[in-house]
């Protein structure tokens, strides 16, 4: 070593770093030198007996003294057994392993300088240093040198794939197969930060992976190449011994909408353009592409209650963390048809779930239990009426409980529908629902609106039309339109005629009217009397003596037709 130690002091320290085999503090000293000038170049081996198992390439890095007199011309590649080169003319060229004392060949310098020596088969990682104690003018006088090193080739920070804040494994390519790539990274332990390290080999394609922890994001990962054991830089065994992988910012996790029992779609919002994944125990069951607006919907088989989904987005080689959803309570539902006037409903729900029915009023109308298998149930309710809302709730217990769309009763067609001319009106009649808004259009005009009244009924005085027109009569309640029904404007009863005197003192009111109608006579809308049209056309209702002045409404009717008063 007192040998070496006299060598490097001597001026001649390399700026890539020191042969392989020196210790720490000696690649110190000698980094701290100048008067070293270094280059590195690659060759290429060619496909041969001596040839690497890929065609994966070898670095060569060179160090030499100033002068740059003693170099290998010829030889220095992986398999080779004889090298040759130039140095001071007359000189002696020794040749030996690194730093080591003992050399491997010794040869003369020719008078044209030029030397050749046969070494034993040059491998991958192999290190030559050569030395000529001929003293050059060229060199200030000092002997010459040059240090010869075989590596793989190098990995650079290009090879290693992106490494975010998701990052749990490391992984790269182009490496040579056989080297050991090692990455230190940091851990927490509790209140510490403690660095720990990983490493592969890299395989016969080139490829490796390490396994890490999630990084902090601006953290930079230290990688670190070896041969054999030994380690070696971007220069060989000489200069930074490591490259460094800064972690960045990886995509997040999406946001997972609730999934309840038996839903066929996984829905959410990610990154646009990320692919989206689905697994169940690990299996994977649907993937999916975020849509532009932000949203996916992922479609996987219907799922049962308290599964356990993990859900991620990924942008190339980076993978979200996984956003963990427990599938639901199943959603329940209605299965049966809902038209007014029916007071039988059907449904799905959790199997052996409490199923509560509201039907429009404030507390619900029914309470049954869904079979404890199928989760099927039906229940009796009170008759639907149309334009109101179906609502059903499902319980398993405490805060269990998930609650049904709104479902809309269809609302029947108007019954009894009729139109009457009735002097110089049109008297319009019938069935509908309940506080429904009634509307009649003749040629497509709305000529009159009213409410239906809380029996169901209603009737509606519009301007008189011709008779025989068409009617189209509808009614729309709560945003819901019943379809159109449709009747023609029939002529109605004359009104009675022939009507005698009446006087203070009458008690009867006589006159003609059809045979078999009703005869009403009215006071303010008051009946104060009524009689039967016999068969001759004749009537006669007997009423109380009224006030002179006072104004009497006598109207027929026969059935649902009704004569102007």
């Amino acid at each position: 070593m007192k040998k070496k130690a006299l060598l490097w002091a001597a001026g001649l320290a390399a700026t890539t770093g020191g042969a392989l085999g020196l210790t720490d503090n000696e690649i110190e000293v000698r980094a701290a030198e100048n008067e070293i000038m270094s280059q590195s170049t690659n060759k290429s081996t060619g496909v041969n007996k001596f040839s690497s198992k890929a065609p994966f390439i070898e670095s060569v890095d060179v160090t030499m003294s100033d002068d740059k007199s003693l170099q290998i011309t010829e030889g220095f590649r992986l398999g080779s057994t004889s090298i040759s080169g130039i140095s001071t003319p007359d000189g002696e060229v020794t040749i030996k392993y690194g730093l080591d004392s003992g050399y491997i060949a010794k040869v003369p310098v020719d008078e044209n300088g030029r030397w050749q020596a046969i070494i034993p088969e040059l491998e991958v990682g192999h290190i030559l240093m050569l030395e000529d104690y001929a003293i050059s003018s060229a060199n200030g006088g000092r002997p010459a040198f040059s240090i010869y090193e075989l590596w793989p080739s190098k990995l650079t920070e290009s090879n290693i794939d992106l490494t975010t804040t998701n990052t749990t494994t490391i992984t790269g390519t182009g490496g040579y197969p056989g080297v050991e790539v090692e990455v230190t990274f940091a851990v927490k332990l509790g209140n510490q930060v403690r660095p720990m390290k990983s490493s592969a080999i890299v395989d016969q394609d080139g490829n490796f992976e390490m396994p890490i922890v999630n990084q902090a994001p601006g953290y930079s990962i230290s990688v670190q190449q070896k041969w054999n054991g030994r380690i070696f830089g971007i220069n060989g065994s000489t200069g930074a011994m490591n490259f460094y992988v800064k972690v960045v910012e990886g995509i997040g996790k999406p946001a997972v909408n609730a999934v309840s029992g038996k839903e066929t779609k996984v829905t959410g919002t990610g990154k646009q353009g990320a692919k989206v994944r689905v697994q169940s125990s690990g299996q994977e069951i649907g993937t999916a592409t975020v849509a532009q607006n932000g949203t996916f919907e992922v479609t996987v088989p219907a799922q049962k209650m308290r599964n356990e989904l993990q859900v991620t987005q990924e942008e190339g080689k980076d993978v979200s963390e996984s956003t963990t959803i427990i599938v639901g309570q199943e959603v329940p539902e209605v299965t049966s048809e809902l038209k007014e006037g029916m007071n039988t409903i059907s449904g799905t729900a959790s199997p052996g779930a409490d199923i509560a029915i509201w039907t429009g009023a404030v507390a619900p109308v029914a309470n049954v239990k869904s079979d404890p298998l199928t989760g099927q149930w039906t229940a009796n309710v009170p008759a639907l009426i149309g334009g109101n809302t179906v609502q059903v709730r499902a319980s398993l217990g405490l805060n269990q409980t998930k609650d049904s769309i709104r479902y809309g009763i269809e609302l029947g067609k108007i019954t009894e529908l009729r139109a009457i001319i009735s002097g110089e009106r049109v008297k319009v009649t019938g069935n509908g629902s309940p506080g429904a808004t009634l509307h009649v259009k003749a040629g497509g005009n709305l000529v009159g609106t009213t409410t239906i009244n809380d029996a169901g009924k209603f009737e509606l005085l519009i301007m008189r039309t011709v008779e025989g027109e068409k009617l189209a009569v509808s009614q729309t309640k709560n945003g819901m339109d019943s379809v159109v029904s449709e009747t023609q404007v029939l002529k109605g009863l004359d009104a009675p005629s022939n009507i005698d005197i009446v006087t203070a003192n009458s008690t009867k009111v006589s006159g003609k009217g059809k045979p078999g109608a009703t005869v009403s006579v009215k006071v303010k809308g008051q009946e104060i009397g009524t009689g039967q049209v016999n068969n001759d056309g004749n009537f006669e209702v007997t009423i109380p003596s009224q006030v002179e002045g006072t104004k009497l409404s006598i109207t027929q009717k026969e059935g649902e037709d009704e004569s102007a008063p």
